[in-house]
C-alpha cells in the first residue's frame, strides 16, 4: 500500500488519485470482425435446436398428459373393484 495520502484505495480495489483511476495499461475494446458464414451457422444452430427441442418435447408428458393417465388409472382401478364385487 502506498502511504501517500493523496491515493485511496477504492472501491473497485485498485488505487485513484483525487478520484481518476490511476491505470497505466487500461482496458480497451476489442472488435473483431465475424465471419462471412456467420448468419448462415446461425440459421444452422437455430434449425438444429428447433430440432433438438422436438424430439425432446415429443420424449416428455406434459402436466396434462399425466393428469389424463392418472384418471384414466384411476378409473380403471375403479372398474376393477367394482367388477370383482
Amino acid at each position: 500500500m502506498v502511504d501517500d495520502p493523496k491515493y485511496k484505495y477504492g472501491k473497485n480495489h485498485g488505487y485513484r488519485q483525487g478520484g481518476k483511476n490511476v491505470n497505466k495499461n487500461p482496458i480497451r475494446c476489442v472488435r473483431v470482425p465475424l465471419p462471412e458464414s456467420f448468419e448462415e451457422d446461425m440459421k444452422k444452430i437455430k434449425k438444429e435446436r428447433e430440432k433438438l427441442i422436438e424430439e425432446i418435447s415429443d420424449k416428455c408428458m406434459t402436466a396434462s398428459d399425466f393428469a389424463r393417465i392418472y384418471q384414466d388409472n384411476k378409473l380403471n382401478t375403479k372398474k376393477k373393484e367394482n367388477y370383482k364385487e
